[in-house]
């Protein structure tokens, strides 16, 4: 499966890339920054569950717990308060974390297997409607195939 990414190379300037999830790779971690959000919702105990509820069932992941989501108050000037989740699928995990007064929220969802990325953001875009976003794409475990053993292979 082949993805398109953008990142920002020494002179800063943005150019695209072909992303290859390979067979070594264990799996994908996209990160995301969202910004100009709606700062209702962000605000929203109650839409933050239903996203984290919803989201793995649409990218075809699994559900292994209910989300967890906690209001948060400020702890700083930068961190002013918010909503944090997380919910832990089969395949790894996908967390938030809001900044309404700023109109921000971070995530992130990793995964063994291969997922849609460009759907993640047109979901994470109808719930919180961002403005811009500011994405990662990590492969993780590049040498797992090749390092990592099984039980069996160590008897």
């Amino acid at each position: 499966m082949e993805k398109r990414k953008k990142y920002i190379n020494k002179k800063y300037k943005i150019i695209n890339v072909k992303l290859k999830m390979e067979e070594e790779t264990f799996g994908l971690h996209q990160t995301l920054d969202c910004y100009k959000c709606d700062e209702d919702a962000l605000d929203n105990y109650e839409i933050v569950s239903e996203f984290l509820d919803t989201l793995p069932e649409k990218i075809k992941m699994n559900k292994i717990s209910k989300p967890l989501v906690i209001r948060c108050g400020g702890v700083s000037e930068k961190d002013q308060g918010g909503i944090s989740g997380f919910v832990m699928i089969a395949e790894s995990h996908i967390s938030i974390h809001t900044f309404p007064n700023r109109r921000f929220m971070t995530m992130d969802v990793y995964s063994c297997n291969k997922f849609d990325a460009e759907r993640v953001k047109e979901i994470v875009t109808r719930f919180f409607s961002v403005g811009k976003f500011e994405e990662n794409i990590i492969r993780r475990g590049k040498e797992f195939k090749k390092l990592a053993t099984t039980v069996a292979e160590r008897r």
